[in-house]
């Protein structure tokens, strides 16, 4: 199958690679070569983000009574949704609906 090609390009190169915990440290995560993998610099920042609010989550319902162990399993499924798949780049659906509907005609990259 061909892919589309990207039709938001960012202004800036991400071919860039950053090494990630695929679990982060600050969720429990170890700097094992098992949890290390690489990952696009524009992922890995974006799923860094993402895991800083989920840990000021958990601290909040700390912080409000609920025990480190239930705090920890109100937020365990997204942890793990971010290690198979971390989340995408946030795009604009009118972008999308401007692209053909066979990759094939999507002409010469630019």
């Amino acid at each position: 199958m061909t892919p589309y090609r990207d039709p938001a390009r960012p202004n800036y190169n991400n071919g860039a690679t950053h090494i990630d915990h695929a679990q982060a440290r600050s969720l429990g995560g170890s700097n094992d070569p098992s949890n290390l993998r690489p990952l696009a610099a524009e992922t890995n920042m974006r799923k860094g983000g993402h895991e800083g609010q989920l840990l000021a989550y958990e601290q909040y319902l700390i912080r409000n009574g609920m025990s480190p162990k239930d705090a920890r399993s109100v937020i365990q499924a997204e942890i793990d949704s971010m290690i198979v798949s971390p989340p995408p780049r946030p795009m604009d659906p009118r972008v999308l609906d401007q692209l053909p509907s066979n990759p094939l005609d999507q002409g010469r990259p630019r």
